[in-house]
């Protein structure tokens, strides 16, 4: 719907132009935050009450973030990899991916890429709406001297201080990136980024143990169900068995207060392990992915919200260093002969 930024003394008669429904602005910053709610807004008519020169500004900022070319963003950072894993589908991996990295970037300063690494069924790009005019297996002529001009043009901007590098869409493309190919991306993409948020299928793929060889951090997903809880389990022991280090990890309850028989003592018993976040269930999160908006932008205040909120700034925002690299080499090196 089109946007009225300004005062207006006769606003009603733009209406029979205008049509449809009309969102109003008090100010360019309201009518910046309204923007980012709605990708798709083509119209916002400026009153006069703006100065000229801050209407021109705006417009020009408006411009250069829908650029598509690739801008190249200099690999100056020495950013942290979070890896987000559930070993069972439908316990809310990419939602929370995707939620942590709008948290990330809002409001911090820091620059944030979320990466979708379920190469074969990636829903990063539906569930906020992208379409993915380029993709990971984009990547592929670039293999071995990839640098950060090449890996910014593979990206697909969600909102200023958010990236987004999207899964292939094309059957078959997923058997054609090699997980060498992986951890040169993000290699990459952590010295262009503060953080790199990895979406990941819920399989133990060598792209996915990739991932968690450059992860700062991992965050594991579960949902209270004996099946998923199973697969925590399953999932604790084999990172226990590749030598990833523990302090690195957190376990997330996701659709923690959903009435199903198990409290929240028979969860932590089940898993042997520390819950490090409860995220509630809410009928306001799947209406938020059919709208294709994260709740963390369109419901701020929600619980839901405020759970991925203040996992973030407790366990990631103020997060030791990783582990020194041979420590990780080590774990890589296990890995291989396990």
């Amino acid at each position: 719907m089109p946007i009225l930024c300004g005062h207006f003394v006769r606003s009603g008669d733009l209406l029979p132009s205008i049509g449809g429904e009309i969102q109003q602005a008090d100010n360019l910053i309201s009518a910046a935050h309204l923007l980012d709610l709605d990708q798709d807004e083509t119209l916002v008519v400026i009153g006069p009450e703006i100065p000229t020169s801050e209407a021109i500004a705006f417009a020009a900022r408006q411009r250069l973030l829908s650029v598509a070319a690739p801008v190249a963003i200099p690999a100056t950072r020495d950013g942290k990899i979070i890896t987000v894993f559930a070993a069972k589908g439908g316990c809310g991996k990419t939602t929370f991916a995707v939620n942590l990295g709008v948290v990330l970037a809002r409001g911090t300063g820091y620059s944030v890429c979320v990466v979708d690494l379920d190469l074969a069924f990636g829903d990063v790009a539906i569930s906020v709406q992208l379409d993915p005019a380029r993709t990971i297996v984009d990547a592929l002529p670039m293999t071995g001297h990839l640098d950060t001009t090449g890996a910014a043009s593979l990206l697909t901007r969600y909102r200023p201080g958010l990236e987004m590098l999207l899964a292939p869409v094309t059957p078959g493309d997923a058997e054609k990136v090699p997980p060498a190919l992986v951890a040169e991306l993000l290699g990459v993409l952590r010295g262009m980024f503060d953080y790199v948020v990895v979406d990941t299928p819920a399989q133990f793929s060598e792209h996915v143990l990739t991932a968690m060889d450059a992860s700062a951090h991992h965050v594991l997903l579960t949902t209270p169900d004996v099946s998923a809880l199973k697969n925590l389990r399953v999932t604790l022991d084999m990172l226990d068995l590749l030598s990833y280090p523990r302090e690195i990890r957190s376990v997330l309850l996701n659709r923690s207060d959903s009435k199903v028989g198990l409290s929240l003592e028979d969860v932590e018993r089940a898993v042997r392990c520390p819950i490090a976040a409860h995220v509630p269930s809410s009928r306001a999160v799947p209406i938020s992915i059919n709208k294709g908006t994260p709740i963390t932008m369109a419901h701020a205040g929600h619980p839901v919200s405020q759970a991925i909120q203040r996992f973030a700034q407790q366990r990631l925002l103020v997060q030791a260093e990783p582990e020194p690299p041979g420590l990780m080499s080590l774990a890589r090196g296990r890995r291989r002969t396990a």
